[in-house]
């Protein structure tokens, strides 16, 4: 059976963890985590507010996000109190990769948005960021691309000419929850959707959730032990569509049913599979504030 965990901007995926031992009797305490973000996808369900759903026409798509210390006062070391964050969408980063990857300069257009983050979670175990609890905008991504002859030709011996395209998302409100068992890896907020260029725009709430994991069933794969159909009437030239799959999304592991590892998805975390865009999402309503 085929498992697979789809991401974007994934990095090599560091786990830390620190401990401070007090020996004064037999107390213990541990520092308090600082806000950050899973170092893997996620996987942004979205959820149509306003506007054309035409324009982006996404249920959801894998986002990344990174954040950045600033250096102290003589720029020898961070800064812990002053960082920012970096957001990137599969759908602007695809269009950046391409077009650099085709020799092509985007200059001064950032794909991602960046701005400032809070350092500490609150009381609720929430860190923010794009205008939500007081925190500065991020600054818009932006893909604003000419016209680009790529410098091959298609069958005919014609060029290969890519249109011009400028794309805009927005992120807004955006909140984490950090904890020590859960280091940022639910998120949710808003996000606007501008295609500059058809002249269209939409607004969706999002709830992101780290890793992100495809969970469809290929229906027609003979490995499958469990299919949902009967392979005995697959047709190889009409290959029926794969179905939502909710054991794909366990932490645990299933090796009598071809699933040798689990999904990597905080156990502690209700999740289904979506029937809609075949990834994991959160079942139950996620961190605290959900917009």
């Amino acid at each position: 059976m085929k498992h697979r965990i789809h991401s974007v901007l994934v990095g090599a995926m560091g786990l830390a963890s620190a401990a401070f031992f007090a020996f004064s009797g037999a107390s213990c305490s541990q520092p308090t985590i600082q806000c950050v973000v899973s170092h893997y996808a996620y996987f942004a369900k979205y959820e149509l507010i306003s506007g054309d759903e035409a324009c982006l026409g996404l249920k959801g798509e894998d986002i990344g996000m990174s954040t950045y210390l600033a250096p102290n006062a003589d720029k020898t070391l961070a800064n812990y109190d002053d960082r920012s964050i970096a957001i990137q969408s599969t759908t602007l980063g695809e269009l950046a990769r391409a077009r650099e990857g085709a020799g092509y300069d985007l200059g001064k257009d950032k794909a991602y948005a960046f701005g400032k983050f809070t350092t500490a979670p609150d009381a609720n175990n929430i860190c923010y960021t794009g205008g939500a609890n007081g925190t500065a905008a991020l600054a818009v991504a932006d893909a604003n691309v000419e016209e680009f002859d790529t410098g091959d030709v298609d069958n005919m011996g014609n060029p290969i000419i890519e249109p011009a395209v400028h794309l805009q998302q927005e992120w807004r409100n955006v909140k984490v929850y950090v904890t020590a068992g859960a280091p940022g890896t639910q998120a949710v907020g808003e996000m606007v959707y501008r295609d500059v260029t058809a002249g269209c725009e939409a607004t969706y709430k999002f709830i992101a959730l780290s890793p992100s994991v495809y969970c469809g069933l290929d229906v027609d794969d003979d490995e499958n032990p469990d299919t949902k159909a009967s392979n005995d009437d697959a047709d190889p030239a009409n290959p029926d569509p794969p179905v939502p799959y909710d054991l794909y999304c366990d932490a645990e592991a299933h090796p009598d049913l071809g699933i040798s590892v689990g999904s990597g998805i905080n156990p502690d975390f209700p999740v289904r599979c979506d029937p809609e865009t075949l990834h994991c999402i959160l079942t139950g309503d996620p961190l605290p504030g959900r917009p």
